[in-house]
């Protein structure tokens, strides 16, 4: 917070290396440095329940699962049970962060962790999964909030909207997109920003909330600029590049866990910009640490 926003983005990237940290250490011979993986775990709950936030808790959870399983190598069983359970737990979550965004961001000053757990116990044993309060806004029409992890709702409501009320934006927004991943706020100022709802609102016709983010994705935003035709064409070179830059990267992944802080760019509801910008920024942020850390550490960085 105390920082000016152009730098912002640059010391979100190396706040990740805590938790690439906490992954390296797990597979320490020291069992005590073990423990610092398993503390992180309990941080970024912690932190999400503070913070009413649980993106972070939901990806970096995936990602320590992943190379927990690499380590220990549990049973398909094992793994098939945990996804389940991943699964239960998010829908739950989903139903009810609503509600808890709500008590917190209006100052709530008792147990957050009694909060939580009883807004749970309630959705499972009372209300019901799915049941939940809007946070999108259209007029005469009800939709939940799980639709923000519906892609194909998404989709369907850009190709309802374009061309019928909106003309194809003829790669408006994809030129926007490369130039603000190449080029740095304090250069460019009014590029665009990360959060999705200028797209979405653009592409689907559709007004949101004002703390409501969505994102159209690449696929929705290659259909909105490009048409049919013309969108899978896109696609197709668009998946081209990413095959070409994670076959590069993936020789020094296997080397260094620090490659993971291109964690955004595996995300499928994202929409160029922002995948762009993380993988770009990303790349020069990853490479500078670990020349600086190779060039001046005593130590071999492996």
């Amino acid at each position: 917070p105390i920082l000016p926003g152009a730098l912002g983005f640059f010391f979100y990237l190396l706040s990740n290396f805590k938790f690439i940290g906490a992954i390296i250490l797990f597979f320490s011979e020291d069992k005590r440095l073990r423990i610092v993986f398993y503390f992180s775990i309990l941080y970024l709950f912690y932190n999400s329940l503070q913070n009413a936030l649980f993106h972070d808790l939901i990806l970096w959870s995936i990602f320590f699962y992943m190379f927990w399983a690499i380590k220990y190598k549990p049973s398909i069983r094992t793994i098939l049970f945990t996804i389940l359970l991943g699964v239960l737990f998010l829908i739950t979550l989903q139903s009810i962060k609503a509600a808890y965004r709500t008590e917190i961001w209006r100052g709530y000053s008792g147990n957050k962790i009694e909060l939580f757990l009883g807004l749970v116990l309630d959705s499972i044993f009372s209300a019901g999964l799915f049941d939940e309060i809007t946070e999108v806004e259209v007029p005469d029409t009800e939709i939940g909030n799980n639709v923000r992890l519906n892609q194909g709702w998404i989709i369907s409501s850009i190709m309802d909207n374009i061309p019928q009320n909106q003309d194809f934006l003829e790669g408006e927004t994809i030129s926007n997109a490369v130039i603000s991943s190449i080029f740095p706020r304090f250069l460019l100022p009014d590029k665009e920003t990360a959060g999705g709802q200028k797209n979405f609102e653009l592409f689907t016709g559709l007004q949101l909330g004002t703390n409501t983010s969505m994102g159209i994705s690449i696929l929705g935003e290659s259909y909105g600029n490009f048409g049919v035709t013309n969108g899978i064409i896109f696609m197709f070179f668009w998946g081209a590049f990413l095959a070409l830059i994670w076959n590069r990267l993936l020789k020094f992944f296997l080397q260094n866990l620090v490659y993971l802080a291109f964690l955004q760019v595996v995300k499928a509801e994202t929409e160029l910009v922002v995948v762009l910008n993380h993988l770009f920024k990303s790349l020069i942020v990853v490479f500078l640490f670990i020349y600086i850390y190779t060039k001046y550490s005593f130590n071999k960085f492996h």
